[in-house]
This record gives C-alpha cells, sequence and structure tokens, in this order.
C-alpha cells in the first residue's frame, strides 16, 4: 500500500497553523492512503477539525475528536493509552502496559488492520515539543524490528516519508498514546 505524504510546513496554508498541525496532518495521510474517495485537502481537514473543536489551547489535539473526525470520512478508530501515570512518572505497571503497547502496535501493523497516529517528541529528542506521527507499517531486518512512519515536519516527502525507528528507540521517547485507524 502507498502512503500518502503531508508537509505541515509546505501543505498548511495559515501560519497560525503549521505549527500545530502535525496530528491534523497525520490523519489526513491516513485517510488519504485508506479511504479511495477521500478528497478533502489538508487545509480543508483542519477547518472540519477546528469546526468540531478537536484542538485545545494551549495546544494540542483532543484524540477522541481527532477519532470522531476519522469516522466522519468513513474509518473507524478509537484512541488508546498505555500509560499508569503522566509520561515520565512511572509505576510497577508501566513497563508491562509500554510492552503491550508497543506489541499491540506492532501487531496491528504487521497484519495490515490499519494505520496508527502516535505521541512522540519532535524528532525523537526534543522531549519538550510533544509531536505526532503516521505509523504505517513495519520492517524485520538482522534481527531488529522497525516501525515505518511518516513525519509532516518535514518540508518534503523525501525527508519525511517512510522513515524508519526501531521498537527500542521508539519505546525510549513514545508518550504512551495512539489513535488506531482501521481500514474498511
Amino acid at each position: 500500500m502507498t502512503t500518502a505524504y503531508c508537509s505541515q510546513y509546505r501543505d498548511i496554508e495559515d501560519k497560525i497553523w503549521k505549527d500545530r498541525a502535525c496530528s491534523l496532518c497525520a490523519l489526513w495521510m491516513a485517510l488519504k492512503s485508506l479511504k479511495s474517495d477521500f478528497n478533502l485537502s489538508p487545509n480543508e481537514l483542519l477547518k472540519k477539525g477546528l469546526y468540531i473543536n478537536a484542538f485545545v489551547d494551549p495546544g494540542y489535539w483532543r484524540h477522541d475528536r481527532l477519532t470522531v473526525l476519522s469516522h466522519n470520512y468513513g474509518l473507524p478508530s478509537y484512541a488508546e493509552e498505555f500509560k499508569s501515570a503522566p509520561f515520565g512518572k512511572e509505576t510497577k505497571y508501566a513497563e508491562e502496559i509500554l510492552n503491550h503497547g508497543i506489541n499491540k502496535i506492532f501487531n496491528f501493523l504487521k497484519n495490515g488492520e490499519g494505520m496508527i497516529i502516535v505521541s512522540v517528541p519532535k524528532d525523537f529528542i526534543h522531549f519538550d515539543k510533544p509531536h505526532s506521527i503516521l505509523l504505517h507499517s513495519v520492517k524485520e531486518e538482522n534481527n531488529e524490528k522497525y516501525f515505518i512512519y511518516n513525519d509532516s515536519a518535514k518540508e518534503n516527502e523525501e525527508e519525511g516519508k517512510n522513515l524508519k525507528v526501531s521498537l527500542q528507540d521508539f519505546a525510549k521517547s513514545w508518550r504512551r498514546l495512539a489513535i488506531f485507524i482501521n481500514k474498511i
């Protein structure tokens, strides 16, 4: 399956939203990739998301509202959290829940069930800048497992499409939030 690509810096017209549109762009890529009849532009989808109050100041996208937006365009989805305390604060169950989440995501993608929007630090290193990317497939090579993803915070497809992150590196920085978008 080919995946669509959207750059929040290139494709979002309103300057106010260029730095804030990562989750919306990830959803657009999933809808465009999984629904042959989806024809809204990223800017039109942004307007629809704002209309249903999917964005909340001081600056985050509500996952429950993004799932509603996904449903409005024909794809069932749901948000799930894999944490037992706020990110960065651990409980005795944190590692088990983290591993369960990573395994669930890996198997969902490996089985071709759909795509997943996840929350990570920007570029996997800027922990003070939450960011959303679209996981769309997996790769296994040399006894290592990888998530393959698109990152809308890049200017073009060459920089932002079909990137890979090992499950180990993903586990170190994933904010343990996910939106599963099912294909039908």
